[in-house]
C-alpha cells in the first residue's frame, strides 16, 4: 500500500468540504496553511481526508467563536451549540474535579448581571468558566492542610540565629 493511497481528495474536494472558492486551497498552500497536499502527476494535488477533516472541524469553530464574539448579544447559550457545549464541558469540568458544583455555575451567571445559564453569551460563558476556576483554587486553598509548625525545630532555628548574632 503506497503512502500515496491515503491522499484521496482534490483541491475542489477540499473547497467543498472547508465551504470555500475552488481557488482557495490553492492560496492556502503557498501560504502554508491547511491539510497538507501533496502533488501527483504533473499538476494535480491531493489531500488526506483525515487532515482535511480536522482542518474544516478547526476552521468552523474558529468562524463560529468569531462570530460569537462580533455579535455577542444576539448568540446565546440556548441558540449556539458549540457555545453550550463550551460552558457544558468547563462545568462538568470543575464539578468532576470536585471543587464547585452546578449551583455555583448559576449563582456566578447571576452575579454576572445575566438572568440564567441559558442567556450566556461568548463573553458571559469565558467570564462563568473563569469564576469557576477561581472559585476552585480558593477552595482548594482551604481544603489543604495547614503545615504543622514543630516546636523541637523552632527551637533549634531560634538557637542557631541567636548563635549567629553573637
Amino acid at each position: 500500500m503506497s503512502i500515496l493511497s491515503d491522499y484521496s481528495l482534490t483541491a475542489g474536494d477540499v473547497a467543498r468540504i472547508c465551504g470555500v472558492t475552488p481557488d482557495t486551497p490553492a492560496k492556502w498552500r503557498r501560504d502554508g496553511i491547511g491539510p497538507a497536499p501533496v502533488r501527483r502527476g504533473g499538476r494535480k494535488w491531493l489531500y488526506r481526508e483525515d487532515e482535511t477533516l480536522e482542518f474544516a472541524a478547526k476552521r468552523m469553530a474558529f468562524e463560529q467563536a468569531r462570530a460569537a464574539l462580533q455579535s455577542p448579544a444576539k448568540v446565546t447559550v440556548k441558540t449556539n451549540a458549540p457555545l453550550r457545549q463550551r460552558l457544558s464541558y468547563g462545568i462538568v469540568t470543575a464539578t468532576v474535579e470536585g471543587r464547585v458544583t452546578f449551583q455555583d455555575a448559576r449563582v456566578l451567571a447571576k452575579s454576572l448581571g445575566y438572568p440564567s445559564l441559558h442567556a450566556l453569551d461568548a463573553h458571559g460563558v469565558a467570564a462563568v468558566i473563569s469564576g469557576l476556576d477561581r472559585l476552585g483554587r480558593q477552595r482548594a486553598q482551604e481544603r489543604k492542610p495547614k503545615p504543622q509548625s514543630n516546636p523541637k525545630r523552632k527551637a533549634r532555628v531560634s538557637a542557631k540565629a541567636g548563635s549567629a548574632a553573637q
